[in-house]
């Protein structure tokens, strides 16, 4: 009789039962002090109920990063003088421009940085007006972006 040994491997998914699943390397998080034995051999002695608190804890940190990200985008936008709430109901009534379907080519962030030098050399500093003006230019960019690039171009401009 042979048995077949499933290997556990650390990027394996877990199904929880739920729509999303959680890679194994969150879930040995915990356990980090051990090595991949010994984090496999713990989390094998766990019973469901411990495992699925385990999951839930997981959750709840990968959602609570989410919204501390979402609120430094938030702060960095008013910071810029904009609104978060304008700028949702900007995008909300032209959906072409929240289009962020795709990454930019590099060809596509030269040209992006092209128009944020150009702007910024006459004196331009908002980046939602430069956001609008590379949207009609054809790319498809989101303020996040721009921002950070505007950023970054002041930084090293000082």
């Amino acid at each position: 009789m042979t048995h077949e040994a499933k290997m556990l491997k650390i990027n394996d998914l877990i199904d929880n039962g739920e729509e999303h699943k959680i890679k194994w390397n969150e879930l040995l998080a915990p356990f980090a002090s051990l090595s991949e034995d010994r984090m496999i051999h713990a989390l094998s002695l766990l019973t469901p109920s411990q495992l699925a608190s385990i999951q839930d804890a997981t959750s709840k940190s990968i959602e609570a990063a989410k919204e501390r990200q979402y609120e430094s985008i938030k702060l960095r936008m008013l910071s810029d003088g904009i609104d978060a709430e304008d700028f949702v109901k900007y995008l909300q009534e032209n959906p072409s421009v929240g289009s962020r379907g795709r990454r930019l080519s590099q060809g596509e962030r030269n040209h992006r940085d092209d128009i944020i030098n150009q702007m910024l050399s006459q004196g331009e500093k908002s980046p939602k007006l430069m956001h609008d003006k590379i949207i009609a230019s054809g790319l498809v960019v989101s303020y996040a972006s721009v921002a950070a690039r505007v950023k970054t171009l002041s930084e090293e401009a000082q």
